[in-house]
């Protein structure tokens, strides 16, 4: 379990270098569970990654019972999708998918939860709840962005657009940027001068907060978030601040998945 922890490591850490990466070989891993051999089978020799087994193999449950999880999450998103849900604007999609979601899994809130324990009794946190949603988003084909700020995690649809942003602070709640919030947010950085009054004078509110806001945000990918995930033991925080993403622009990791792929 050790070689594997260090393993995922490497998938949130890409940047170490090449004699530390000979350190971690896959033939040398041990699994505690035949879903998580079968499920890094898949993702390092065969070179297809199921994401939902991903977050549910360094779990307890059985093959067949995460199975029939990812069946009923499947069944869930399959009800949403309709001709009706699909001619409705992005924004308004997004808030649904999130509403039903939100609705049919997360029961209580536990920061010690795991993903698994989502649909063992509807225990979730902001990781595992970003999670989800970021899944549903993926298999429904809209684009989406995993991000984390300093205390927890949410998910934004449509980020090159909408931006609507959600996190799950409970079961029933949408979290979205008021404008109080952006224009208050934007005078802080006027008054510390982090934004130039040249600067201030000849861009709108909305692309200041845009550049200030979310220009400062990483967006993590499922493969990060499974690294991250398997260090929830310890501090998924501190595991996190031990490993800084090293993305450049270009590479950027804004979902725009082909749908079917999960």
């Amino acid at each position: 379990m050790k070689l594997l922890r260090l393993l995922l490591l490497f998938l949130v850490c890409p940047h170490l270098d090449s004699h530390a990466q000979e350190l971690v070989r896959y033939e040398e891993l041990t699994f505690s569970s035949d879903v998580e051999k079968s499920v890094f089978e898949q993702h390092f020799i065969e070179n297809k990654t199921d994401y939902f087994m991903l977050f549910m193999a360094n779990g307890s449950l059985s093959g067949s019972a995460a199975l029939k999880a990812k069946q009923k999450f499947q069944d869930h998103l399959t009800g949403i999708k309709s001709e009706k849900f699909l001619s409705k604007k992005n924004e308004k999609k997004a808030r649904e998918v999130y509403d039903k979601i939100s609705a049919s899994f997360l029961k209580k809130f536990d920061p010690n939860s795991r993903f698994e324990d989502i649909f063992i009794d509807g225990s979730f946190n902001s990781s595992s709840a970003s999670i989800l949603f970021g899944l549903a988003f993926f298999e429904l084909n809209m684009p989406f962005a995993i991000r984390e700020t300093q205390n927890n995690f949410h998910v934004v649809a449509y980020p090159d657009r909408e931006k609507v942003q959600m996190e799950a602070l409970t079961p029933a709640v949408t979290y979205d940027i008021p404008l109080i919030f952006k224009q208050n947010f934007v005078k802080s950085l006027k008054e510390q001068k982090i934004i130039s009054a040249h600067e201030a004078a000849s861009k709108p509110l909305e692309a200041l907060f845009d550049k200030y806001y979310y220009g400062n945000q990483i967006d993590l990918t499922f493969v990060h978030l499974a690294g991250l995930e398997y260090h929830r033991g310890n501090n998924i925080f501190a595991a996190h601040s031990v490993c800084l993403f090293e993305q450049t622009a270009s590479n950027r990791k804004t979902y725009s998945p082909p749908a079917g792929s999960l």
